[in-house]
């Protein structure tokens, strides 16, 4: 995968947390509904690890994630 169509992933996936609190199974629909052809459940699932990984994201309780002031910022070089 190259680096901007990641950008572009990750983009997508913290606008859609900008919004509140977000469950994993609503996210992940959004995010692949995006009809992008790199947008895949793998994708997906190693995006959210890398934005949890860099505190980016945040795991509020089971299953549901919640946007961080670091991944506000990061959303802002994004764009």
């Amino acid at each position: 995968m190259k680096e901007r169509e990641r950008d572009l992933m990750r983009k997508i996936m913290l606008e859609l947390l900008m919004k509140g609190y977000v469950h994993w199974t609503d996210l992940k629909k959004r995010a692949l509904g995006s009809c992008f052809p790199f947008a895949t459940d793998a994708t997906f699932a190693r995006q959210m690890r890398y934005l949890l990984a860099c505190g980016f994201i945040e795991k509020r309780s089971r299953g549901v994630y919640a946007i961080t002031d670091k991944g506000k910022q990061y959303l802002k070089i994004l764009t």
